[in-house]
């Protein structure tokens, strides 16, 4: 597993032009289709593609990495203000 957070200041991020949204992106990439949300766990007919960091354990806390990953998020937990780091496979995450 890996661990992401929520990334801030992406809400003017455009998807590529071939996509419909950041949602349909990952389901492109993957080959797969969302539905559950990788944060809560819920399944959810309100998925989008969220913005996430990886982040790493320090002695002083948690350190977001450099790079955007998309994956499969619910509206309420794709919120920038939800600093909660939360375990993602690997194989749910896609570069942005």
């Amino acid at each position: 597993m890996t661990y992401v957070v929520n990334a801030v200041g992406t809400s003017d991020e455009k998807c590529p032009s071939w996509c419909e949204n950041w949602l349909d992106y990952w389901n492109k990439m993957t080959q797969k289709s969302a539905l559950y949300c990788r944060h809560c766990g819920e399944r959810s007919s309100d998925l989008c593609g969220g913005h996430v960091q990886k982040v790493e354990s320090t002695p002083n806390g948690w350190r977001r990495l450099p790079g955007l990953y998309i994956t499969p998020i619910c509206r309420d937990c794709n919120n920038y203000k939800n600093n909660e780091v939360f375990p993602v496979s690997e194989d749910d995450l896609v570069k942005a």
